[in-house]
């Protein structure tokens, strides 16, 4: 008897604690996020490497992200020079030659800027289409 109510006192406390962090996850820590990106919408971000990415901006939860919040890049393309230094070329990122996924997870901590982009971007056309 003395065994089944301390099994049944730790799953309650387990659970309470699976609660709070539910609950720090989904209230507290989404209002201090250094990102609430809008999911409907293309956004251009420049990396401290000095890289430039566009996609759609999806928010991991705190607990998905392995070292704190992260911010996943869907669809990314990423912006190339051409070696005359004056046209840009945008291409997909899952189409480079090591074969990754449609999609980054970024560093935050690493992302000096995002921006939303217009929807009448020239950039636009060209993430829609692919």
């Amino acid at each position: 008897m003395t065994r089944n109510v301390f099994a049944l006192w730790t799953l309650i406390v387990v659970l309470i604690v699976i609660s709070g962090f539910l609950v720090f996850d989904a209230f507290i820590f989404r209002g201090m996020a250094r990102f609430s990106p809008d999911n409907n919408s293309y956004y251009a971000v420049y990396l401290q490497s000095g890289e430039i990415y566009f996609g759609k901006l999806e928010r991991l939860s705190f607990f998905m992200g392995l070292t704190g919040p992260s911010v996943v890049l869907k669809n990314p393309h990423f912006l190339v020079r051409n070696p005359d230094g004056q046209n840009f070329q945008v291409n997909k990122f899952k189409d480079a030659i090591y074969g990754p996924e449609n999609e980054i997870i970024l560093n935050p901590e690493k992302v000096l800027w995002l921006s939303p982009l217009r929807a009448d971007s020239p950039i636009m056309e060209t993430l829609k289409n692919n």
